[in-house]
């Protein structure tokens, strides 16, 4: 079943701890079509308005370990177990389809979902069948072993399939610019001292995002006042976040919403065009992509808008609509985000616009049409 909105809660009658209930415990009231039998084994959840207020709930967030902690250290050991696992399930889902014995279609294909294009004819890929084994290898191969990983290897660990734990040391120190080299090292081999690394090891450190990010890990929480006017802040943006492919001929689909906000992007784009039937679409303009319904895209929104954090979501309108379907795009999002839509006083002070004070709100911003272009037929 979906996920309710954060201001909802699980049911507390007749289910247990994770809010399931069985087909047994079902009240009688409860339509079936048809009804099950006495060995049927049906489950549900249940969810009801929470009586903690959205205030209160995003003062327990700004208050809670999780907003205060930031993400704990990952081994690199650790990283290449989940990559390779991550590799079996993908074998066994084409054994399971009759397509056991993965050959280079299967390697280049997996390789493409981690957005690594490699040509059918590159080195390490070979024909034929491979066994579970040779597939997460050759995988792992080319995921992690680049050439520019290699060359940097190669100067500090030479040509062996090994790298010293001082040579390691000193890379840490000198190229990476550690502040406490030895803790970061500690990470290839938990538990294990002056340990080598391996090449494998190597390209999982320099690829993982919290050991070897871009960024400041102390960013992945709340690590600046909140109580600047919203136009202050960056936020995490997406682009035609309907696409799931290229802007010229791919699909669109409410999901996109979804994935994009549980991973914490805070302003999504919403490109409203006239629908059949009175019922307003978006996609992308002049173009060959697909459409998909306003109502479907607000659904996702709202199930998905604060997943990932309690910041306000930003939803980027882009509207050629006529005024008779802006009416009801109007109607669909007061409709549809309720109490968490963001409505502007009278009097609207910067000041109160901040992130702190639209907490758990939904914001529309979009382009406000000049009088002149409302009357007439226009």
């Amino acid at each position: 079943s979906s996920v309710g909105p954060p201001h909802w809660e699980w049911v507390a009658e007749n289910c247990d701890a994770q809010g399931w209930s069985y087909s047994a415990d079902f009240p009688d009231a409860f339509e079936w079509h048809p009804r099950p039998s006495a060995t049927t084994f049906v489950r549900r959840r249940q969810w009801r308005p929470c009586r903690v207020s959205l205030e209160q709930q995003a003062l327990t967030y700004m208050n809670s370990p999780q907003a205060a902690r930031g993400p704990e250290p990952v081994a690199v050991h650790s990283v290449l177990s989940g990559l390779q696992e991550e590799m079996h399930r993908y074998f066994d889902a084409l054994e399971a389809e009759g397509r056991g014995g993965a050959a280079v279609d299967a390697v280049v294909k997996f390789l493409h979902q981690h957005h690594v294009f490699v040509p059918s004819q590159h080195p390490v890929v070979s024909r034929g069948a491979l066994d579970k084994a040779e597939f997460a290898d050759r995988c792992c191969s080319i995921l992690l072993r680049q050439p520019a990983f290699d060359a940097i290897f190669n100067e500090f660990g030479g040509d062996g399939d090994t790298m010293p734990y001082e040579r390691l040391l000193e890379f840490l120190t000198h190229v990476q610019q550690e502040s406490q080299p030895e803790e970061v090292a500690g990470l290839f081999h938990p538990g294990k001292a002056a340990a080598p690394v391996t090449r494998m090891q190597f390209g999982a450190y320099l690829t993982h995002p919290s050991i070897n990010g871009w960024f400041d890990v102390e960013h992945n929480r709340v690590c600046q006042p909140m109580n600047q006017p919203l136009p202050n802040y960056w936020l995490a943006s997406s682009h035609n976040t309907y696409l799931l492919g290229d802007q010229l001929k791919s699909w669109s689909s409410a999901d996109a919403y979804r994935r994009a906000l549980r991973a914490g992007c805070r302003c999504v784009e919403l490109d409203c065009w006239d629908g059949p039937r009175g019922r307003p679409i978006i996609k992308h303009g002049f173009t060959l992509t697909h459409s998909i319904l306003v109502e479907d895209a607000v659904r996702a929104i709202r199930e998905c808008a604060f997943a990932a954090s309690p910041y306000p979501v930003v939803l980027s309108l882009e509207v050629h609509c006529s005024l008779e379907q802006q009416a009801t795009l109007a109607e669909l999002f007061e409709g549809g985000f309720g109490g968490l839509l963001y409505v502007p006083p009278e009097e609207f002070r910067a000041a109160a616009f901040t992130p702190h004070d639209l907490l758990y709100k939904i914001v529309l911003k979009g382009f406000k049409a000049r009088p002149a272009t409302l009357g007439g037929s226009q």
